[in-house]
């Protein structure tokens, strides 16, 4: 009887203290400004051989230049007294191309060179301490999966000449940040994203053809990807 009376007492605590939680949580949703730099594979110099046009599965995804990009996010902040908490669900969509050098090697248009597209969809927790009225300094971490997309390299639409097309896999992602809050409604931050491992292919619709002779070979190519990124936020 007594150790039913203990459980009874401390689910109502535990209920009035959920109780107390959700009065105080409050509905975030923001989006995100972001310049990016890419950081592990993503950042490797191509050098393409004499008379070489594409960049192939061994290259596609490297030597790419500073981006820009764009995220959505939705979350709960909750004040537990000593600072805030606030899981989230944050959706990014990062732009890349391939250097310069590898456009003038390509001797294509800039429209027939890669372009990359990364699709970070993360869920995590954001901590944050208000030090004045204006300064709310912050961290966060999240986990999620990494949707990397690289456009149609070569001369599409010939049949004489090489275009090639690219299935990738989805990989694990995380994302590591840190910052401030200025004031309610904006903040900066600067932030980490390891894309994960990638494994690159040739799909279906790739002409397989590399001055005259047909590639035979489309064995899964390991691509690791990650970026620096400063964000500015507006939160609403």
């Amino acid at each position: 009887m007594k150790n039913n009376n203990k459980i009874k007492s401390l689910c109502l605590a535990v209920a009035f203290l959920l109780a107390g939680i959700t009065a105080n949580a409050q509905l975030e949703t923001s989006i995100f400004l972001n310049g990016s730099t890419p950081t592990g594979q993503f950042n490797d110099k191509v050098t393409l051989d004499e008379g070489q046009v594409v960049l192939g599965k061994d290259n596609i995804g490297k030597s790419a230049t500073a981006g820009i990009g764009l995220g959505a996010r939705i979350g709960y902040r909750f004040d537990i007294g000593y600072g805030e908490v606030a899981p989230f669900v944050n959706l990014d969509i990062q732009w890349n191309r391939c250097s310069s050098d590898i456009q003038d090697a390509h001797v294509l248009k800039s429209s027939d060179c890669p372009e990359y597209f990364n699709v970070p969809i993360v869920v995590g927790i954001q901590y944050a301490f208000p030090l004045t009225d204006i300064i709310k300094p912050f961290a966060e971490f999240a986990v999620g999966s990494d949707i990397f997309m690289a456009t149609q390299e070569g001369w599409g639409g010939s049949s004489e000449r090489c275009f090639y097309r690219y299935s990738i896999r989805n990989a694990l992602c995380w994302e590591l940040g840190a910052g401030s809050y200025f004031g309610r409604h904006v903040s900066a931050g600067i932030y980490y994203y390891n894309f994960g491992k990638h494994w690159v292919t040739y799909n279906d619709k790739t002409s397989r053809h590399e001055g005259g002779a047909p590639i035979e070979e489309n064995t899964p190519v390991p691509l690791k990807l990650g970026s620096l990124v400063l964000r500015v936020g507006f939160h609403f």
